[in-house]
């Protein structure tokens, strides 16, 4: 079996400093000439506005905006990169108010990518549905990669496929499918997967797993001080030939625990800062979303972590509800907090203090996401009591639909590379999309560097919830 031990050390990168330069879809003004702006459609579609503002990056923020942007399908180049940030003016940089691209900064240049971008990770989960339909048991995982929507499959003959998987997707999008055949199928991996979760139970003390159908691997996350024995532990479960790469972070996955405005009529919705009665805290976690049962009424959704039942709670320095029901264990990390006839709710999510009600217009479906799609979070941590922080670091790139954070939990969580901290616990995950925000997830934990999160949908099943409607 083949195991490859990563370090995530961060890997310093010198970035010189820019005066005006110009690069390919960057116009300097230096000689007169003015940038391009986006067309009326884009402005509208992506709800874009002109930045002004200079910004010099940290090598962490530099590294995370270049992620972004090349899941978007345009240039990660650091140099193109550093001059949107510390140039907006001269460059033309334009940004999306509601974090289209992770809310990095883009030309106009770069339009008709991103909105291909935007059109492939729209039709990402009807296209996977399709691929999976016709290649069956060969079907190795699919993903969104830039502006082209990446299958993979095992044993199949990869341009016939090619031109099969196209018709049966939308036309629109039917340019952007990729085919390539890899050595494993999709149970393949899911199979190592529970292999090796099975085979380092008794190893290391903590540990997580994820299938990165990207790489066509197996991935295991562990303490720094675990990595060895936990790659001696891997060479003796046997997975039928899958990689498996050993991830040694700084850290385990830990759960993160710790807007706090009393709205008119007391209205409560996503992404508040809301507070555990005699935690001694200013705030615990961030509530996810208002959802609402025919038989019991309206809930509150946070991550099940944050309080135990028959807790009450409050936002805004207000009585909010009881916690009626949790899950520590399994295929999510969610709690209900009852707030039937005590606050009225809609289903509108804090994101910043001039955006403080954005609505959520959709709900994904049961597996309705795809690797390579960018999502983005509100915790009260990260975002800040106004939201106004960390507008990138908010937002990353989704690496696996089947992470497992270990002791206790399934592989049904969903991890991203977004940046998340203390408090952010319970925070709302959405799809940022031309067609608005979709209701993604709820933020169970992370380690920096990246996060992970329950799938909505298996909150809402298990407990015969739906998403309240915006207001």
């Amino acid at each position: 079996m083949e195991v490859v031990v990563v370090s995530r050390r961060t890997i310093s990168l010198v970035v010189a400093a820019l005066a005006v330069v110009a690069f390919p879809g960057l116009t300097s003004v230096a000689g007169g000439e003015a940038p391009s702006a986006p067309s009326a459609a884009d402005v509208d579609d992506f709800d874009l506005v002109a930045v002004t503002e200079s910004v010099v990056l940290t090598t962490e923020e530099l590294e995370h905006v270049r992620e972004l942007r090349r899941a978007a399908g345009v240039t990660d180049d650091p140099a193109v990169v550093s001059a949107l940030y510390t140039n907006p003016v001269e460059t033309g940089a334009w940004v999306s108010t509601s974090l289209m691209f992770g809310a990095t900064r883009v030309v106009a240049a770069e339009m008709p990518a991103l909105r291909t971008h935007a059109l492939v990770s729209w039709y990402a989960a009807t296209m996977e549905s399709e691929a999976e339909a016709e290649l069956g048991g060969g079907f190795a995982g699919a993903y969104v990669d830039g502006t082209s929507f990446a299958v993979r499959c095992a044993g199949c003959d990869a341009p016939a496929a090619e031109q099969a998987i196209r018709a049966r997707v939308p036309a629109e999008v039917q340019a952007s499918v990729r085919v390539e055949g890899v050595a494993h199928s999709l149970v393949d991996l899911v199979g190592a997967e529970r292999d090796v979760n099975e085979g380092l139970a008794t190893a290391v003390e903590a540990m997580a797993t994820a299938v990165d159908v990207r790489t066509n691997r197996v991935v295991v996350e562990v303490a720094d001080e675990d990595a060895a024995l936990a790659e001696a532990a891997i060479d003796d479960v046997e997975t039928d030939g899958v990689p498996v790469d050993v991830e040694a972070t700084d850290s385990g996955p830990e759960d993160y625990v710790n807007k706090n405005d009393f709205y008119a009529f007391g209205l409560v919705g996503g992404g508040m800062a809301i507070k555990r009665m005699g935690s001694g805290s200013s705030w615990d976690c961030t509530s996810s979303l208002p959802a609402t049962s025919a038989v019991y009424g309206d809930f509150l959704l946070t991550a099940g972590h944050c309080g135990n039942v028959s807790s009450t709670w409050r936002q805004g320095g207000s009585d909010l509800g009881t916690l009626a029901i949790d899950a520590d264990s399994g295929n999510f990390d969610a709690a209900a907090i009852s707030t039937a006839g005590v606050r009225p709710s809609a289903g509108n999510t804090h994101w910043t203090s001039s955006d403080y009600w954005h609505p959520l217009t959709f709900t994904i479906g049961l597996n309705g996401d795809a690797v390579g799609q960018t999502v983005c979070h509100n915790g009260a941590g990260l975002t800040g009591l106004s939201g106004n922080l960390n507008g990138s670091s908010r937002c990353g790139v989704i690496s696996s639909r089947a992470f497992d954070p270990g002791a206790g939990w399934s592989n049904k969580f969903r991890k991203a590379g977004f940046a998340a901290t203390t408090g952010d616990s319970g925070a709302t995950v959405v799809w940022p999309t031309i067609f608005g925000h979709g209701a993604a997830g709820i933020i169970k934990g992370g380690n920096g560097s990246s996060a992970h999160y329950s799938h909505l949908p298996h909150v809402l099943q298990a407990w015969g919830l739906t998403v309240k409607a915006w207001a």
